[in-house]
């Protein structure tokens, strides 16, 4: 990352609520940028968003449905930033077959209204639409997918990540060509762990949950492969990418960043649902699971693998943490006294850096 890029830049994050848009909004603030949040309210007063306060760390804050068209239009067209990172979505494979209408209003439309806001901006240079490792059509063949893969998705949530592939990859070429002084791309990264994730039926969430209890984790698919990565890591790859493609917009280099992008561990890490639960056990320092017996539960596919070729090698970015460590500096997280998780959160930040 270049750190003195950031200073001032007028930065929104849809989603700043929740995981990943929060642990963004902190890194960004303490690179010095000025950040603006959109987003529903969070429920939950263990979520990063309550137990780092970081409402007193962003410049503006909005409330509302990314999916309500005129809210977001009325809204956003008057204030000026530089940069979105769209992140807000329902990220929940389960929660798909449970409100598939809700899943592709949020992600689908709501896409479509940032793509709409992005395009009405006259400043905003910089768009990066988050998505998900399961927009592809997975043919459960094991082969880790390229950004060229072909889109897909056998269930609700990660068919309505595939239309907002699609959807900007319409207006990308539609409206932002090369040439064009605004610059559009997608992010994809697999499953993400870190402290202050509570989403339900999401592994890392669900063994805290569990163990706090003292009960056994209950596996549902024990033998599942992900792409299993650190936030710091995911997010870090999220903002150089911006960097690459605000200098792009302002012409500063002839490379074109506005296209897909994949963000995951070595195609050598490669790690089963039941791996992942035994060195959260190790981590933790007790505990105990068993594997579920229900055979009725839905779709989700058994192996899912990205290839980071490309981001390895333009972007410079590559995973800091092994699977052991992220799992160790997740859980150390969670163990941590809530009016503490704030400056924890600050010293990962920084040994991510001595990395």
């Amino acid at each position: 990352m270049d750190k003195n890029f950031w200073q001032n830049k007028r930065v929104l994050i849809t989603g700043h609520t929740g995981f990943k848009g929060a642990w963004l909004a902190l890194r960004l603030w303490q690179l010095g940028a000025k950040v603006s949040g959109l987003a529903l309210p969070q429920d939950n007063l263990e979520a990063v968003y309550h137990v780092t306060n970081l409402k007193e760390y962003l410049t503006q804050e909005f409330f509302g449905d990314v999916a309500d068209t005129h809210f977001l239009q009325s809204t956003l067209k008057q204030h000026e930033f530089d940069v979105i990172f769209h992140l807000a979505a329902q990220s929940l494979v389960l929660e798909g077959y449970q409100d598939p209408l809700k899943t592709y209003q949020t992600n689908v439309i709501g896409t479509l209204n940032i793509l709409n806001v992005f395009k009405m901006l006259d400043v905003a240079k910089v768009c990066l639409i988050v998505t998900s490792d399961k927009c592809y059509d997975n043919k459960e063949n094991g082969c880790p997918f390229v950004e060229d893969d072909q889109l897909g998705g056998k269930d609700i949530y990660s068919s309505s990540k595939g239309c907002c592939e699609l959807l900007t990859s319409a207006y990308r070429h539609s409206f932002f060509n090369n040439g064009s002084e605004k610059v559009l791309a997608t992010a994809r990264a697999g499953n993400v762990i870190g402290g202050g994730d509570y989403a339900p039926n999401r592994l890392i969430p669900d063994c805290i949950k569990s163990l706090r209890k003292n009960e056994r984790i209950v596996l549902r698919h024990p033998n599942a492969i992900r792409p299993w990565q650190h936030v710091i890591d995911v997010i870090t790859g999220y903002i150089i990418l911006a960097e690459k493609m605000w200098q792009q917009a302002m012409h500063q280099i002839e490379e074109n960043y506005g296209c897909p992008w994949n963000f995951a561990p070595s195609k050598d890490e490669a790690y089963s649902v039941e791996e992942v639960v035994q060195q959260v056990i190790k981590a933790y320092g007790s505990g105990s699971y068993i594997t579920s017996e229900n055979n009725e539960a839905p779709y989700e596919a058994s192996c899912l693998r990205l290839d980071a070729t490309k981001a390895n090698s333009l972007l410079k970015w590559d995973t800091h943490f092994s699977l052991p460590e992220a799992i160790s500096l997740t859980i150390d997280w969670y163990k941590a006294d809530p009016k503490d998780t704030l400056d924890l959160t600050f010293k990962q930040f920084s040994y991510y850096d001595t990395k």
